[in-house]
């Protein structure tokens, strides 16, 4: 079973409390990515490419240098569409959550804040017989690890939202009146589509440079104290 990274802690550059500022005057809203973000998904990526043969046990790779060499080869889209069926099919069951993802939630509850999951995730990932329903494996991985538990994470099933694009989600978020996202991808965070009113909290477990004007958290635990200062 993949393992998510170990705990990492790193000061945060900014000392703005959103969540302070926004339950001042009402409950804060708060919207979170799900692959990658809250399910650690890059081990096992490289696992199951590892298990076909792929590549060797090391160097290890993460899920953008694992889609990256795949597509060099032959047929490489195609080995890469499979892979994704697995993962985010069948063996999604494996992935485990985000190491501190569990605290920081739990605090979020007892502080009131409302917690909303938006994912760009299609119905289905792979070709033939391979096809997978990846949104019903995706909130069957929720509901097995407690998300929609009272005495679990206690999300709301409603709050759980996946669109099929990129400006669907990012349309999404704006709708929901969120005072923060936290999102893994870059991309989505600096689409010029991103909602104005809506903070960018990049999840950036790897330490990547900073992205002008966006708050950058390396782990869940520094997360929380980013946001609840």
């Amino acid at each position: 079973m993949s393992r998510a990274p170990a705990e990492k802690i790193v000061s945060s550059p900014s000392t703005d409390s959103p969540v302070a500022d926004a339950l001042a005057a009402q409950p804060l809203r708060l919207g979170i990515d799900l692959d990658n973000t809250l399910i650690y998904l890059d081990g096992l990526f490289f696992q199951q490419a590892q298990q076909r043969g792929w590549f060797p046990a090391q160097p290890v790779l993460d899920k953008t240098a694992v889609r990256e060499a795949l597509r060099q080869r032959a047929d490489g889209e195609k080995l890469w569409q499979s892979l994704q069926a697995e993962v985010y099919g069948p063996a999604l069951w494996q992935a485990p959550l985000m190491a501190g993802a569990d605290s920081f939630l739990r605090h979020c509850r007892a502080q009131g804040v409302e917690l909303f999951i938006v994912s760009h995730k299609s119905h289905h990932a792979g070709q033939g017989s391979e096809r997978a329903d990846i949104r019903a494996t995706a909130s069957a991985w929720l509901r097995e690890r407690g998300f929609f538990q009272p005495e679990g994470l206690a999300f709301a099933p409603e709050h759980v939202y996946y669109e099929a694009t990129r400006q669907e989600k990012l349309a999404r978020i704006g709708q929901l009146q969120l005072h923060c996202f936290i999102d893994d991808l870059p991309e989505v965070l600096l689409d010029p589509h991103f909602p104005a009113s809506v903070r960018p909290i990049w999840f950036n477990p790897a330490q990547r440079p900073a992205l002008p004007g966006i708050a950058s958290c390396c782990h869940w635990q520094e997360m929380q104290r980013h946001v609840f200062v």
